[in-house]
C-alpha cells in the first residue's frame, strides 16, 4: 500500500472510530514517509478526544512540515484552522521550547548540533541559547556570526551545572527547557516525540531519548557513525504504542523539562542544576531524583533517537568525578552507582523464560532501589504486573512510579499480609542474594520461593 492509499484508509478508519486500525495505518505511513504533514494531521485527529495537548502538538508539527514543503494553501489553512480551534476551544497547555546548548570546543560537532536544530525544529516555537564556556578552538568566533541564536559568553569555563543555569536565566519565561550537549545531534522528529512524551500526562516533568552513546539509555547499533545514526533515527522516530519507559533519573546529554516541573524544583529561584556538583558529574542524577521526589514522572522515550558522540568514558579515578560522587552521597545518603543500572543478567534470564512480550505475568522484585530494573521489565512486558519490595523509605518513594512498591522490613514482609504480595502469586521473583552469606542466603531463598506460583521461577 502506498502512502496516498494509507492516508485515505487512515482517515476512513478514524471516521468509523476504528482507532487501532487508524493508528496502525498512521504508523506505517510515517515509516514510509516520516515528514508527511497529512499523516501528522490525521494523528492529531486521532488524539483529539484522548489528549488535547498531543493533538495540538501533532497539528503544530503538521503545520511545520506543510509550510516547509510549500503545501497547497488549502491544506495549510485546514491545519491552521485546527490549531486555532484547539487554542480557543480545547485550551491546550503546550509551551514553546528554549534549547540550551553548552559549548566547549569540539567545533565541527557544535556546528552539526546547531545545524540539526535549524533543520529539525520549528523556529516559530523554539529559541536557541548557546553558552560558550571559553572555547579555544575557534568555535566562539563562529558562534558570534550566527544570527539565529542567543550567544552568552561568560569568558570563563563555568562547568556544566553553572553554564546550564546561566543559559536558563536567559530563556523566555514559561518555556519548556531542552538541555542539549554540544556533541549531540538531533535526528528528524526527535524533539517532536520528546515533546509528545512530555505532554503525555499532567505529571510528566522530564524526558530524554535513546542514543548510540548515553549511560542507561544506549541502544546497540552495528554502525555508530553520524550518517548511520541519522538513518537509524529516521526509521526509529515514528509512532509507537509502547515508547515510554518510566525512569527516576535520565542522562544529561539531552533533557527536556516542563516549565511547571522546573518551577517546583528550582534552587534559589534560578538554578535547575545544583551547583554543588560543579564543574561536572552527578548533576543529572540529582535533578532526576529531585523531580521524582517532587512527584514528577520521567520517561525514557524509545522513539526519540538522538546522536551523541560522548567521550571514551570517564575514568573512575577522576578526581572531579570522585568529588561529585561524594557530594551526591552526602546529599542523598546513598551511592547512585549502586542503583542506576538495571539488573541486566536477571533481565536476560527473564527474557529467556518469557518469550511472549504481551503475556500477563506477575513479577516480584526484591530490592527495588530507585526502580531501574522494575521499570525496564514493565517496558519489556507492558501487560505484566510488577511489584517491588524495598526496605528504604527514600528509595521506595523514588521508585513509586515504576510499579507497586511495598516498603517494609524483611521481617514484616514475612509476618504481615500485604495485598500486593501474597504467597504463591508470582510467576517470577527476582532477588540479588550475592551479597548475603550463609545461612542467611539460604533462608532468604526459601522465603522468596514461597511467593512463587507452583511453576514459578526464582531468578538470582
Amino acid at each position: 500500500m502506498n502512502v496516498e492509499d494509507i492516508i485515505i484508509n487512515a482517515s476512513e478508519a478514524l471516521e468509523k472510530s476504528a482507532y487501532e486500525k487508524a493508528y496502525t495505518l498512521i504508523r506505517e505511513g510515517l515509516r514510509l514517509s516520516p515528514q508527511n504533514y497529512e499523516l501528522y494531521y490525521i494523528l492529531g485527529e486521532w488524539y483529539l478526544y484522548k489528549n488535547i495537548n498531543l493533538s495540538y502538538l501533532c497539528f503544530e508539527h503538521a503545520s511545520y512540515y506543510a509550510l516547509s514543503q510549500n503545501a497547497p494553501q488549502n491544506d495549510i489553512d485546514m491545519i491552521e484552522g485546527a490549531i486555532d480551534f484547539l487554542k480557543h476551544r480545547g485550551n491546550p497547555t503546550v509551551n514553546n521550547t528554549s534549547i540550551i546548548v553548552l559549548s566547549y570546543n569540539d567545533c565541527d560537532l557544535m556546528k552539526e548540533c546547531l545545524n540539526s536544530i535549524r533543520k529539525y525544529t520549528d523556529k516559530r516555537h523554539t529559541e536557541t541559547i548557546v553558552v560558550d564556556n571559553a572555547s579555544t578552538d575557534g568555535i566562539a568566533e563562529w558562534l558570534r556570526e550566527q544570527k539565529d541564536i542567543l550567544l552568552i559568553e561568560p569568558h570563563i569555563n563555568l562547568g556544566f551545572s553553572k553554564g546550564c543555569n546561566l543559559g536558563f536565566s536567559y530563556a523566555h519565561e514559561g518555556n519548556d527547557i531542552f538541555f542539549l550537549n554540544n556533541d549531540a545531534v538531533l535526528t528528524p522528529n526527535s524533539l517532536f516525540w520528546l515533546r509528545m512524551a512530555l505532554y503525555t500526562s499532567h505529571d510528566t516533568g522530564m524526558v530524554s531519548g535513546v542514543s548510540n552513546n548515553a549511560i542507561t539509555q544506549e541502544i546497540e547499533l552495528p554502525d555508530t557513525s553520524l550518517p548511520a545514526c541519522m538513518k537509524f533515527g529516521i526509521k526509529n522516530n515514528i509512532p509507537e504504542q509502547n515508547a515510554l519507559e518510566i525512569r527516576a533519573r535520565l542522562t544529561g546529554f539531552a533533557l527536556l523539562l516542563k516549565s511547571t516541573a522546573i518551577r517546583s524544583i528550582l534552587i534559589n529561584a534560578r538554578q535547575i542544576f545544583d551547583e554543588k556538583f560543579s564543574p561536572a558529574y552527578f548533576e543529572d542524577d540529582d535533578l532526576g531524583l529531585r523531580l521524582s521526589a517532587s512527584g514528577w514522572r520521567e520517561y525514557l522515550v524509545h522513539n526519540a533517537f538522538i546522536y551523541h558522540k560522548g567521550g571514551a568514558g570517564f575514568d573512575k579515578e577522576n578526581r572531579t568525578l570522585a568529588n561529585s560522587r561524594e557530594v551526591f552521597k552526602k546529599k542523598w545518603g546513598f551511592d547512585m552507582w549502586a542503583y542506576e543500572l538495571p539488573w541486566e543478567e536477571s533481565i536476560e534470564k527473564l527474557c529467556t523464560l518469557e518469550k511472549s512480550k504481551y503475556k500477563p505475568i506477575r513479577i516480584l522484585l526484591i530490592g527495588t532501589g530507585i526502580g531501574a530494573t522494575l521499570s525496564h521489565i514493565k517496558w519489556l512486558y507492558p501487560n505484566s504486573e510488577c511489584v517491588g519490595f524495598e526496605e528504604s523509605v527514600l528509595l521506595a518513594g523514588l521508585a513509586r512510579f515504576s510499579g507497586k512498591i511495598v516498603c517494609c522490613g524483611l521481617d514484616s514482609l514475612i509476618e504481615e499480609k500485604y495485598t500486593e504480595i501474597q504467597p504463591h502469586s508470582f510467576d517470577h521473583v527476582l532477588a540479588d542474594l550475592s551479597c548475603l552469606e550463609e545461612p542467611e542466603a539460604t533462608r532468604c531463598r526459601e522465603l522468596f520461593k514461597k511467593f512463587l506460583k507452583p511453576n514459578g521461577t526464582l531468578i538470582e
